[in-house]
């Protein structure tokens, strides 16, 4: 019998290179968009269930003024989550931006 590497061992190892949340929301809530978009997209690289990250993606994307991928990113979001999801309201995904 072969013994298991441990799921949880695995997946820190993963995520050791993707930047905290708090430094993608920190880059957003200063005013630096490209920045957030780009650490928002890591986090998502390595965790892709984790749909705070992915809605604060988009809202950087926005922000920085790339409306096309904004608006993907958006309706991916809303087709993940349904469109009762924060991210369909824009007071939605600003208070689920500052909340986490």
């Amino acid at each position: 019998m072969t013994k298991r590497k441990s799921s949880t061992r695995i997946h820190l190892r993963r995520t050791a290179g993707a930047p905290s949340f708090d430094e993608a929301l920190d880059a957003l809530l200063q005013g630096k968009p490209k920045l957030a978009a780009a650490r928002f997209a890591q986090r998502v690289l390595v965790n892709p269930r984790d749909d705070i990250s992915r809605s604060n993606h988009a809202v950087a994307l926005y922000d920085a003024g790339r409306w096309a991928d904004a608006a993907r990113a958006f309706e991916h979001q809303i087709a993940r989550e349904g469109i009762e999801s924060e991210v369909a309201s824009p007071t939605g995904r600003r208070r689920r931006a500052c909340e986490q």
